[in-house]
């Protein structure tokens, strides 16, 4: 249940200040590659590391007060024995033994309070049973409180203010309440207690748990350096000996290097990753972890566009919900970082978008339609692709919703009877749909409509028939074979679209029931531009039109360059051939027209750009 209530008050938390404050700004690459980190020393063998002192002060006792030291170490199970004894040395002696009157005291759990002896005391565990019996921990020396048989300080209170560890992160100021008392055991008033505590900073090793005084660091806080990568940073409350005599140690953890990331752009099956620093073999090193399902994720490619940009393809995720992790070393770690005020930053796991509620209605004129939908998601990699369908038939109120990551979306309502396929709002082209934006922090659930096109009944007993080619070079959709599927549109020259079929698996298509007149075909298909149509004239004289071929190639769909129409081949070059915008709507009479029109390789038409490839 924590788990659960940490996991939800996170997303909760973390969407709220992502969307409040600034993130820190990435310049990718900027700091070069991530450097190496020297390995720390192991204890020598017969040796562990694991004691910490962690106050020292006073306890009542019986009337009377104790000076005691309080320490911590680690279950010794985790470190293959059975228990510990408490080792003592002071001065002129030889290691002793804290003795239960007659009997060694035997500490099998994580922690002990001893009173302190002399006013210099060394203290060490030693290992009993299991793997490691008979060796001993790391040496800690406890001085006796100044201040003894005077005034006693008793630490009431401490809390450890929430830092980052992370090189170039302030390490907060611990908030200590102290009690103070004179030998009859009364409590004395000092006022503003804080000015008369002293400060200073430490890195532990964490294998050997020795310690190194940073020289300098004498302040509440401290902003972490390279120096203290892979070492533990302990911060030493104290009191100035005269007024107060006490002794508090607080773990702040260990330090890592952070790598400041963002996603430059997210997609539902992968994301841009942008760094501060220069990953090295980013195809091992970066890993991604479903928070969902709790397992790494399979990832299928990761390229290095430039410095500290990645692009990571992931299988499709719809429902899911992941965290970027580097695992390149224990002292490096992938972070998000928001700026809360002029010196601090606020960090985070680097987590994909929250999930948001898309409602998707099919309309004719204002009324509900049953309809079958495609939601299709923009890939990382710049192609749209069928990422859920789902049918607005039996739907509470005929809205159908999905859930849908971070990322950019198209909706096709695909072809019922007597209507075209159909792209959100009111579209026959793919490039023509309005894209919806879903952004990486989720939003409130958004409601879309399709306007469905209607298409007239056909009486007529005109026929034509043609295929779709594609050539080697045809990028290959990720749900279909060769001969994806395509929509052939007949739209009545000058006037509405008046018929819809769909090429088979060979790339065959025919229409028919056509009544005489002039038309355009028009082919659609995901992902490819139409940049050249067939114009034909149905009459009595010639009722049937076959050969109207088409290929597909380098992302655009164009006459073939030979196409046999009627028994008379028809050699088209691009001087020749028109230009459809994205509504089949002819914009240019041939190729040379619209590269007289292009401006920096776009076509403006109305205030609207037209990308030709």
């Amino acid at each position: 249940m924590k788990r659960i209530l940490f996991l939800l008050f996170f997303a909760t938390f973390g969407s709220a200040w992502a969307f409040h404050h600034q993130e820190v700004e990435i310049v990718a690459g900027s700091k070069g590659l991530v450097p190496e980190i020297a390995s720390l020393p192991k204890p020598e063998p017969g040796h562990f590391g694991g004691l910490s002192l962690q106050q020292v002060g006073a306890t009542f006792h019986i009337n009377h007060y104790l000076e005691i030291a309080e320490f911590k170490f680690p279950v010794a199970s985790t470190l293959g024995g059975e228990y510990y004894t408490l080792e003592y040395k002071i001065e002129g002696s030889e290691w002793l033994t804290y003795m239960d009157y007659n009997d060694p005291i035997k500490l099998d759990y994580d922690n002990a309070s001893f009173p302190l002896r002399s006013l210099v005391t060394l203290f060490r565990l030693k290992m009993h049973g299991g793997s490691q019996d008979g060796a001993v921990s790391n040496v800690v020396t406890v001085k006796r409180p100044a201040l003894f048989g005077n005034v006693y300080t008793k630490v009431q209170s401490w809390w450890h203010n929430m830092s980052y560890n992370y090189v170039g992160i302030k390490q907060k100021k611990l908030d200590v309440t102290v009690k103070v008392y004179n030998s009859k055991g009364e409590e004395q008033n000092i006022e503003n207690v804080e000015q008369y505590y002293r400060y200073a900073w430490y890195r532990r090793n964490p294998y050997t748990y020795d310690m190194t005084k940073i020289e300098g660091a004498d302040q509440p806080e401290y902003v972490t350096t390279p120096e203290d990568v892979g070492y533990e940073i302990v911060n030493e409350v104290r009191g100035d000996d005269e007024h107060l005599s006490f002794q508090l140690f607080v773990s702040h953890g260990v330090i890592k290097i952070g790598v400041f990331c963002t996603f430059e752009e997210l997609a539902c099956d992968g994301f841009i990753l942008k760094t501060d620093y220069i990953l090295t073999k980013p195809e091992e090193t970066l890993k991604v972890y479903s928070t969902f399902a709790e397992e790494l994720v399979d990832i299928k490619k990761v390229t290095e566009l430039s410095p500290g940009r990645y692009l990571v393809l992931l299988p499709y995720t719809l429902n899911d919900r992941y965290e970027v992790k580097s695992m390149e070393n224990p002292d490096v770690e992938l972070v998000r970082g928001w700026v809360l005020q002029e010196d601090e930053i606020m960090c985070h796991p680097v987590l994909s978008s929250m999930l948001t509620k898309l409602r998707i209605t099919v309309e004719k004129d204002k009324q509900p339609q049953q309809a079958e939908v495609d939601v299709l998601g923009r890939g990382i990699e710049g192609d749209f692709f069928v990422v859920k369908t789902v049918s607005t038939d039996q739907a509470a109120n005929d809205t159908v919703s999905v859930e849908l990551s971070a990322g950019k979306y198209i909706l096709k309502a695909r072809n019922a009877e007597k209507f075209l396929d159909t792209y959100h709002p009111s579209a026959a082209f793919w490039n023509e749909a309005k894209v919806i934006q879903i952004d990486w922090w989720g939003a409130e659930p958004m409601t879309c409509a399709i306007g469905s096109l209607p298409l007239p009944e056909l009486t007529g007993t005109g026929v034509i028939e043609g295929k779709v080619n594609f050539t080697s070079s045809s990028p290959a959709t990720r749900s279909q074979d060769d001969f994806p599927i395509c929509a052939v549109y007949m739209k009545k020259k000058g006037s509405d679209f008046m018929a819809q079929t769909h090429t088979n698996a060979a790339g065959e298509y025919r229409l028919e029931h056509l009544p005489f007149g002039e038309y355009e075909v028009l082919v659609n298909l995901d992902n490819f531009l139409l940049t050249q149509a067939h114009s034909v004239v149905l009459s009595e004289e010639q009722p049937e039109k076959k050969g109207l071929d088409y290929v597909v190639s380098g992302g655009k769909i164009k006459i073939d360059p030979i196409s046999v129409v009627d028994g008379a081949t028809l050699v088209s070059s691009e001087s020749a051939a028109s230009v459809y915008d994205l509504q089949g709507r002819k914009v240019a009479g041939s190729m040379a027209e619209l590269r007289a029109k292009r401006v920096g390789g776009v076509y403006l038409q109305g205030g609207r750009k037209i990308l030709i490839p």
